[in-house]
């Protein structure tokens, strides 16, 4: 009103941009886990398995939103991103875990301790596993400038991820297999277990010739290689 001459005009909106990464990361997750739920319908032929997968992706997602908090960290395009590339990681930690479980409970009346020892086998591969990723990131920490300020979230994002999927995956996971699974569980016939020994036979077989064919393929990625052109940065059009 006190300048009715002076119009105000938004030359770029943020929200949106946030709003897309979000999309993102919720699509990530939903996909992730469809696809992981069909693998395990697929390979051990149980919904109840896949329930228990989705359970413990989605409280693992939840419980790293308090590590967000207590570190100090927002919800912005570098965090969101980290939590995007860490859903992957954290069905992964999942799967391991039902996985070693099943292996350890197929046939058993009373599957408590199946899935006692079925956990305790992988705890500490899942650790070294998580810290193993987790290092990988850690030189992100020391980079100063921008650069460092961009690349701070996402590698808290991603670190936040695999702890909050390691714990639920120890905690949660089995204590929900318990509860469904109270009766055992029992194994079904998979036809793709059963082509897999015996292409696995057959390899063993003929594990020289593999071998060379594997050898080549590696000598001939790393000669390749040198024709990749080197760049500071991708190519745009705009």
């Amino acid at each position: 009103q006190q300048h009715p001459g002076l119009a105000i005009v938004s030359t770029e909106d943020h929200q949106q941009v946030l709003d897309n990464t979000i999309q993102n990361l919720l699509s990530s997750l939903t996909l992730g886990l469809i696809f992981a739920l069909l693998s395990t319908l697929i390979f051990i032929r149980s919904f109840k398995i896949g329930l228990l997968l989705v359970s413990c992706v989605g409280t693992a997602l939840v419980v790293s939103f308090l590590f967000f908090y207590l570190a100090g960290v927002s919800f912005n395009l570098v965090s969101l991103t980290g939590l995007i590339l860490g859903v992957g990681l954290m069905i992964d930690n999942a799967i391991i875990v039902i996985d070693n479980i099943t292996q350890h409970s197929l046939g058993q009346a009373e599957p408590a301790e199946g899935i006692a020892t079925g956990t305790a086998e992988v705890a500490l591969p899942l650790l070294a596993s998580g810290l193993t990723t987790s290092a990988i990131f850690f030189p992100l920490f020391m980079i100063s400038g921008l650069a460092g300020v961009l690349f701070y979230d996402e590698a808290l994002s991603i670190a936040f991820g695999l702890l909050s999927s390691y714990l639920c995956s120890l905690t949660l996971l089995p204590t929900l297999f318990q509860l469904f699974f109270r009766q055992g569980i029992q194994q079904n016939f998979n036809p793709l277990a059963s082509w897999y020994h015996r292409t696995f036979a057959k390899a063993e077989r003929y594990f020289k010739p593999i071998a060379l064919v594997l050898i080549l393929l590696n000598v001939g990625g790393a000669y390749v290689g040198g024709w990749v052109p080197l760049e500071t940065a991708p190519g745009v059009e705009e």
